[in-house]
Protein backbone atom coordinates (compact mmCIF):
# COMPACT_ATOMS: atom_id res chain seq x y z
CA UNK A 1 0.00 0.00 0.00
CA UNK A 2 1.85 3.37 -1.14
CA UNK A 3 0.63 6.51 0.89
CA UNK A 4 0.52 9.78 -1.09
CA UNK A 5 4.11 11.84 -1.17
CA UNK A 6 2.33 14.49 1.09
CA UNK A 7 1.93 12.01 4.06
CA UNK A 8 5.21 10.01 4.21
CA UNK A 9 6.78 12.38 5.91
CA UNK A 10 4.49 12.56 8.62
CA UNK A 11 4.09 8.64 9.01
CA UNK A 12 7.95 8.61 9.72
CA UNK A 13 7.80 11.08 12.64
CA UNK A 14 8.21 9.43 15.82
CA UNK A 15 4.88 8.79 17.36
CA UNK A 16 3.27 8.69 14.37
CA UNK A 17 1.28 5.97 12.69
CA UNK A 18 1.22 3.92 15.73
CA UNK A 19 -2.43 4.76 16.79
CA UNK A 20 -4.64 2.55 15.07
CA UNK A 21 -7.86 5.07 16.20
CA UNK A 22 -6.57 7.73 14.56
CA UNK A 23 -5.73 6.83 11.13
CA UNK A 24 -8.97 8.71 9.73
CA UNK A 25 -9.30 11.67 7.87
CA UNK A 26 -8.25 15.32 7.74
CA UNK A 27 -6.11 17.26 5.32
CA UNK A 28 -3.06 19.54 5.68
CA UNK A 29 -2.42 23.11 3.14
CA UNK A 30 -0.38 20.77 0.77
CA UNK A 31 -3.15 18.28 0.55
CA UNK A 32 -6.22 19.71 -1.19
CA UNK A 33 -4.91 18.11 -4.42
CA UNK A 34 -5.37 14.55 -3.54
CA UNK A 35 -7.55 14.89 -0.45
CA UNK A 36 -9.80 12.21 -2.27
CA UNK A 37 -7.01 9.53 -2.44
CA UNK A 38 -5.92 10.54 0.87
CA UNK A 39 -9.56 8.99 2.18
CA UNK A 40 -9.25 6.31 0.59
CA UNK A 41 -5.93 5.51 1.65
CA UNK A 42 -6.88 5.97 4.97
CA UNK A 43 -9.84 3.94 4.93
CA UNK A 44 -7.79 1.60 3.77
CA UNK A 45 -4.73 1.74 6.07
CA UNK A 46 -7.64 0.56 9.11
CA UNK A 47 -9.33 -1.92 7.87
CA UNK A 48 -6.12 -4.01 6.90
CA UNK A 49 -5.03 -2.72 10.32
CA UNK A 50 -8.16 -3.71 12.13
CA UNK A 51 -7.92 -7.07 10.80
CA UNK A 52 -4.96 -7.92 11.78
CA UNK A 53 -5.55 -6.40 15.05
CA UNK A 54 -9.23 -7.90 15.23
CA UNK A 55 -10.73 -5.88 16.32
CA UNK A 56 -13.14 -4.84 13.87
CA UNK A 57 -16.51 -2.67 15.25
CA UNK A 58 -15.30 -2.06 18.55
CA UNK A 59 -15.42 1.22 19.51
CA UNK A 60 -12.14 2.38 20.54
CA UNK A 61 -11.46 4.71 23.30
CA UNK A 62 -7.54 6.30 24.27
CA UNK A 63 -6.63 6.62 27.66
CA UNK A 64 -4.85 9.44 26.79
CA UNK A 65 -5.40 12.30 23.69
CA UNK A 66 -2.82 11.31 21.00
CA UNK A 67 -2.00 12.70 17.62
CA UNK A 68 -2.52 10.34 14.97
CA UNK A 69 -1.02 11.19 11.14
CA UNK A 70 -3.90 12.97 9.13
CA UNK A 71 -4.84 14.59 12.61
CA UNK A 72 -0.90 16.22 12.43
CA UNK A 73 -2.06 16.91 8.86
CA UNK A 74 -4.71 19.30 10.16
CA UNK A 75 -2.72 20.83 12.64
CA UNK A 76 -0.23 21.57 10.46
CA UNK A 77 -3.08 23.40 8.17
CA UNK A 78 -4.27 24.86 11.37
CA UNK A 79 -0.78 26.73 12.08
CA UNK A 80 -1.16 28.41 8.69
CA UNK A 81 -4.33 29.99 8.49
CA UNK A 82 -3.63 32.68 6.34
CA UNK A 83 -3.23 30.10 3.55
CA UNK A 84 -6.92 29.26 3.63
CA UNK A 85 -8.16 32.39 4.70
CA UNK A 86 -9.52 32.98 1.70
CA UNK A 87 -11.43 30.00 1.35
CA UNK A 88 -12.41 29.62 5.15
CA UNK A 89 -13.36 33.08 6.15
CA UNK A 90 -12.12 33.66 9.53
CA UNK A 91 -15.23 34.31 11.78
CA UNK A 92 -13.17 36.07 15.16
CA UNK A 93 -9.76 36.48 16.07
CA UNK A 94 -8.50 32.97 16.35
CA UNK A 95 -10.91 30.73 15.47
CA UNK A 96 -11.49 29.36 11.44
CA UNK A 97 -12.63 26.63 9.62
CA UNK A 98 -10.31 23.87 8.44
CA UNK A 99 -10.71 22.25 4.88
CA UNK A 100 -12.45 19.40 6.05
CA UNK A 101 -14.97 21.81 7.31
CA UNK A 102 -13.86 21.75 10.98
CA UNK A 103 -13.41 24.62 13.49
CA UNK A 104 -10.21 25.14 14.86
CA UNK A 105 -9.47 27.65 17.65
CA UNK A 106 -6.03 29.01 18.49
CA UNK A 107 -4.73 29.57 21.70
CA UNK A 108 -5.37 33.16 22.20
CA UNK A 109 -8.97 32.30 20.73
CA UNK A 110 -9.16 29.74 23.82
CA UNK A 111 -7.86 31.96 26.37
CA UNK A 112 -10.17 34.69 25.30
CA UNK A 113 -13.42 32.45 25.67
CA UNK A 114 -13.07 30.64 28.87
CA UNK A 115 -10.14 28.37 28.48
CA UNK A 116 -7.96 28.01 31.48
CA UNK A 117 -4.74 29.38 30.30
CA UNK A 118 -2.92 25.50 28.97
CA UNK A 119 -5.29 25.12 26.02
CA UNK A 120 -7.98 23.34 27.77
CA UNK A 121 -11.71 24.35 27.77
CA UNK A 122 -12.85 23.21 31.68
CA UNK A 123 -16.33 21.14 31.91
CA UNK A 124 -19.42 23.56 31.32
CA UNK A 125 -17.02 26.32 29.76
CA UNK A 126 -18.22 27.49 26.39
CA UNK A 127 -15.11 28.65 24.84
CA UNK A 128 -16.72 30.51 21.99
CA UNK A 129 -19.34 28.20 21.59
CA UNK A 130 -23.32 28.56 22.46
CA UNK A 131 -25.81 26.89 24.41
CA UNK A 132 -29.45 27.02 23.49
CA UNK A 133 -30.66 26.07 27.59
CA UNK A 134 -33.95 25.72 26.85
CA UNK A 135 -33.46 23.45 23.78
CA UNK A 136 -31.50 21.29 26.15
CA UNK A 137 -34.23 20.26 28.49
CA UNK A 138 -36.57 19.12 25.41
CA UNK A 139 -33.68 17.28 23.78
CA UNK A 140 -33.34 15.49 27.48
CA UNK A 141 -37.02 14.67 27.50
CA UNK A 142 -37.31 13.51 23.51
CA UNK A 143 -34.11 11.21 24.14
CA UNK A 144 -35.30 10.00 27.38
CA UNK A 145 -33.49 6.63 28.67
CA UNK A 146 -31.80 6.18 25.51
CA UNK A 147 -28.08 6.78 24.45
CA UNK A 148 -27.28 9.66 22.30
CA UNK A 149 -23.78 9.94 19.67
CA UNK A 150 -23.35 13.73 18.43
CA UNK A 151 -21.12 14.34 15.42
CA UNK A 152 -19.89 18.03 15.56
CA UNK A 153 -20.57 18.76 19.45
CA UNK A 154 -17.63 21.65 19.57
CA UNK A 155 -16.56 21.62 23.70
CA UNK A 156 -19.52 19.13 24.17
CA UNK A 157 -22.11 22.33 25.52
CA UNK A 158 -25.24 19.58 25.32
CA UNK A 159 -23.35 16.70 25.97
CA UNK A 160 -22.63 17.93 29.21
CA UNK A 161 -26.12 19.76 29.76
CA UNK A 162 -28.01 16.87 28.57
CA UNK A 163 -26.00 14.62 30.63
CA UNK A 164 -27.04 16.55 33.74
CA UNK A 165 -30.49 16.16 33.50
CA UNK A 166 -30.20 12.19 34.64
CA UNK A 167 -32.86 11.88 31.23
CA UNK A 168 -30.32 10.22 29.09
CA UNK A 169 -28.18 7.23 29.01
CA UNK A 170 -25.34 8.44 27.79
CA UNK A 171 -23.63 10.82 24.92
CA UNK A 172 -20.84 10.00 23.34
CA UNK A 173 -19.79 13.27 21.17
CA UNK A 174 -17.27 13.72 18.40
CA UNK A 175 -15.66 16.91 16.55
CA UNK A 176 -13.50 17.61 13.90
CA UNK A 177 -10.89 19.24 15.69
CA UNK A 178 -8.10 17.88 15.46
CA UNK A 179 -6.86 18.35 19.36
CA UNK A 180 -10.71 18.65 20.53
CA UNK A 181 -9.54 15.69 22.86
CA UNK A 182 -6.77 17.53 24.72
CA UNK A 183 -9.07 20.39 24.53
CA UNK A 184 -11.73 18.84 26.38
CA UNK A 185 -9.67 16.55 28.30
CA UNK A 186 -11.83 13.49 26.79
CA UNK A 187 -15.00 14.53 26.81
CA UNK A 188 -15.21 14.83 23.15
CA UNK A 189 -13.47 12.44 21.05
CA UNK A 190 -11.45 13.20 17.60
CA UNK A 191 -13.61 12.48 13.95
CA UNK A 192 -13.12 13.75 10.56
CA UNK A 193 -16.88 13.83 9.67
CA UNK A 194 -16.06 14.67 6.15
CA UNK A 195 -14.39 11.23 5.61
CA UNK A 196 -16.52 7.73 6.34
CA UNK A 197 -15.85 6.62 9.99
CA UNK A 198 -17.44 3.19 10.15
CA UNK A 199 -14.72 1.59 12.87
CA UNK A 200 -14.98 4.69 14.79
CA UNK A 201 -18.40 5.88 15.65
CA UNK A 202 -20.33 4.56 18.04
CA UNK A 203 -23.86 3.75 17.09
CA UNK A 204 -26.50 4.92 19.59
CA UNK A 205 -30.11 5.17 19.68
CA UNK A 206 -30.12 8.18 18.28
CA UNK A 207 -27.60 10.73 16.88
CA UNK A 208 -27.41 14.74 17.12
CA UNK A 209 -25.82 17.28 14.49
CA UNK A 210 -26.02 21.05 15.15
CA UNK A 211 -25.34 23.47 12.85
CA UNK A 212 -22.80 20.99 11.11
CA UNK A 213 -23.46 20.00 8.15
CA UNK A 214 -23.28 23.54 6.09
CA UNK A 215 -19.58 23.72 6.95
CA UNK A 216 -19.35 20.11 5.39
CA UNK A 217 -17.75 21.10 2.10
CA UNK A 218 -20.44 19.50 -0.76
CA UNK A 219 -17.45 17.04 -2.13
CA UNK A 220 -17.98 15.20 1.43
CA UNK A 221 -21.29 15.65 1.93
CA UNK A 222 -22.19 11.99 1.25
CA UNK A 223 -19.52 10.84 3.76
CA UNK A 224 -20.90 13.43 6.65
CA UNK A 225 -24.84 11.77 5.88
CA UNK A 226 -23.41 8.12 6.38
CA UNK A 227 -21.24 9.05 9.42
CA UNK A 228 -24.67 10.13 10.65
CA UNK A 229 -26.66 7.24 9.41
CA UNK A 230 -23.70 5.03 10.87
CA UNK A 231 -24.27 7.03 14.40
CA UNK A 232 -28.19 6.00 14.83
CA UNK A 233 -30.26 2.83 15.16
CA UNK A 234 -33.47 4.68 15.40
CA UNK A 235 -33.07 8.13 14.41
CA UNK A 236 -31.45 11.38 14.12
CA UNK A 237 -31.89 15.12 15.14
CA UNK A 238 -30.28 17.71 12.56
CA UNK A 239 -30.01 21.04 12.03
CA UNK A 240 -28.82 22.29 8.99
CA UNK A 241 -28.41 25.69 7.81
CA UNK A 242 -30.21 27.20 4.60
CA UNK A 243 -27.94 30.42 4.84
CA UNK A 244 -25.10 30.66 2.54
CA UNK A 245 -21.31 32.25 3.69
CA UNK A 246 -22.62 35.64 2.14
CA UNK A 247 -25.70 35.74 4.44
CA UNK A 248 -24.08 34.19 7.46
CA UNK A 249 -20.51 34.66 7.25
CA UNK A 250 -19.53 31.74 9.25
CA UNK A 251 -17.88 29.48 6.94
CA UNK A 252 -21.42 28.24 5.72
CA UNK A 253 -19.95 26.50 2.44
CA UNK A 254 -23.25 23.84 2.01
CA UNK A 255 -26.27 25.43 2.78
CA UNK A 256 -29.64 23.19 2.17
CA UNK A 257 -33.18 24.37 2.35
CA UNK A 258 -35.69 22.08 4.61
CA UNK A 259 -36.99 20.28 1.33
CA UNK A 260 -33.37 19.33 0.44
CA UNK A 261 -32.73 17.92 3.75
CA UNK A 262 -35.97 15.92 4.00
CA UNK A 263 -34.73 14.22 0.39
CA UNK A 264 -31.30 13.65 1.47
CA UNK A 265 -32.66 11.37 4.67
CA UNK A 266 -35.61 10.46 2.74
CA UNK A 267 -33.14 8.62 0.30
CA UNK A 268 -31.63 6.81 2.91
CA UNK A 269 -34.13 5.51 4.59
CA UNK A 270 -35.55 7.90 7.02
CA UNK A 271 -38.74 10.22 7.15
CA UNK A 272 -39.33 13.39 9.04
CA UNK A 273 -41.30 13.37 12.75
CA UNK A 274 -42.96 16.93 12.09
CA UNK A 275 -44.70 16.68 15.28
CA UNK A 276 -41.19 16.12 16.78
CA UNK A 277 -39.59 18.51 14.93
CA UNK A 278 -42.47 21.35 15.57
CA UNK A 279 -42.18 20.73 19.01
CA UNK A 280 -38.36 21.07 19.30
CA UNK A 281 -37.75 24.14 17.06
CA UNK A 282 -40.59 26.03 19.52
CA UNK A 283 -38.70 25.18 22.57
CA UNK A 284 -35.48 26.26 20.60
CA UNK A 285 -34.44 30.01 21.49
CA UNK A 286 -32.20 30.66 18.84
CA UNK A 287 -33.57 32.02 15.73
CA UNK A 288 -31.12 30.03 13.15
CA UNK A 289 -32.48 26.65 15.57
CA UNK A 290 -35.72 27.62 15.47
CA UNK A 291 -36.27 27.62 11.75
CA UNK A 292 -33.88 24.64 11.00
CA UNK A 293 -34.07 22.26 13.46
CA UNK A 294 -35.81 18.70 11.80
CA UNK A 295 -36.41 15.14 13.67
CA UNK A 296 -35.89 11.97 11.34
CA UNK A 297 -36.80 8.38 12.13
CA UNK A 298 -35.59 5.77 10.63
CA UNK A 299 -38.06 3.68 8.75
CA UNK A 300 -39.74 0.27 10.90
CA UNK A 301 -38.01 -2.04 9.23
CA UNK A 302 -34.45 -0.76 9.14
CA UNK A 303 -35.11 0.23 12.59
CA UNK A 304 -35.03 -3.13 13.57
CA UNK A 305 -32.85 -4.32 11.71
CA UNK A 306 -30.31 -2.01 13.67
CA UNK A 307 -32.04 -2.79 17.14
Amino acid sequence: MVLPACLVSLVGQPGLGSDRRQLSGGRDGKLGKVKTATAKVVQLLEQQLERQNGTSGLPLRPTEPRTGILQAALLKEASVPHKISAKAPVTSRGKFALSTGAWYMNDEYVRAHGGNGTRVCPPKHHCGYKLDKKLVSCLAKLFAGHTVTELGAGVGLYQQAALDTGNVLSWTAYDGMPDIETLTQGRVWWADLSVRQEARIVRSDYAMSLEVAEHIPKEYQDNFVANLDLANRHGLVISWSRWGSKASGHGHVNPRSPAEVREIFRVKGYYEDTKASSALRHCATFVFLKETLMVFTRRREDSEIRS
